[in-house]
């Protein structure tokens, strides 16, 4: 994505092993990653078999923003080699620093992401650190002991499945991407976990997308109301007066 302009105050808070670089940013990036159901559970990073399938990226701005939109997908059968390209991605000068934006994030893509780099020796711009912010809904990942904050290069990184979790709660309904997406009016592409193996790969790589891209409007719909900002990693580091 090129550069945009923006505001560049910078000051690094470094903090026990992770760094986050003050900046206003203007574009978010929703990440997700698919990953193998069979061979493999999907669901735990640790097993040889349950690599990362493919990543996509949603980008755009932030509300009240202008600027491109669009999605990138990462698609290749060699784990490492997919892993070097989104990290390039995230490194790449061209591409302007913002937040990247999960749904769980915190409990699944960043631990895979740490897990599966280390498996295939791959240095990733990642660091990431257990919060207790970021408590699992249920159990951590597999090989973790909690959920993460994070930054990847200059970007700073929100988990907004939690900032969805009081809607959920007052409309009595399930907090996952799906039914969220579903009850803003978004049409989010479903398949049962039972059935992902079964898809083919344009449809997998689909169904990665159609998770970023309402991830990213959802996004947008948090950012609008104010709450993005208190959602993002840095934040828990950032005074108020800084």
């Amino acid at each position: 994505m090129p550069r945009t302009s923006r505001h560049a105050r910078c000051q690094s808070i470094p903090t026990k092993g992770i760094t986050f670089n003050q900046k206003e940013t203007r574009v978010f990036y929703a990440l997700d990653l698919e990953t193998n159901t069979n061979p493999g559970d999907g669901l735990d990073p640790t097993n040889p078999l349950t690599t990362i399938t493919s990543a996509a990226v949603y980008f755009g701005p932030r509300a009240n923003e202008t600027g491109p939109e669009g999605s990138i997908v990462f698609d290749d059968p060699n784990e490492a080699r997919l892993l070097r390209s989104l990290n390039a991605f995230f490194a790449d000068p061209d591409t302007t620093p913002g937040v990247i934006v999960t749904w769980n994030g915190a409990n699944f893509d960043i631990p895979f992401l740490l897990t599966r780099s280390k498996f295939c020796e791959v240095t990733l711009d990642l660091t990431a650190l257990v919060h207790e912010s970021r408590k699992p809904k249920y159990s951590a990942c597999k090989g973790h002991s909690g959920g993460y904050i994070a930054a990847w290069g200059d970007n700073d990184h929100a988990d907004i499945w939690p900032v969805f979790i009081p809607v959920a709660e007052k409309n009595n309904m399930k907090s996952g991407l799906k039914p969220m997406a579903k009850h803003f009016g978004f049409n989010p592409i479903e398949v049962k976990r039972e059935e992902m193996d079964k898809l083919t790969v344009a449809e997998r790589l689909a169904y990665n997308v159609s998770d970023v891209e309402v991830t990213y409007r959802l996004a947008l719909r948090a950012d609008q109301a104010g709450r993005i900002d208190r959602a993002l990693d840095s934040q828990l580091y950032m005074p108020a007066s800084v």
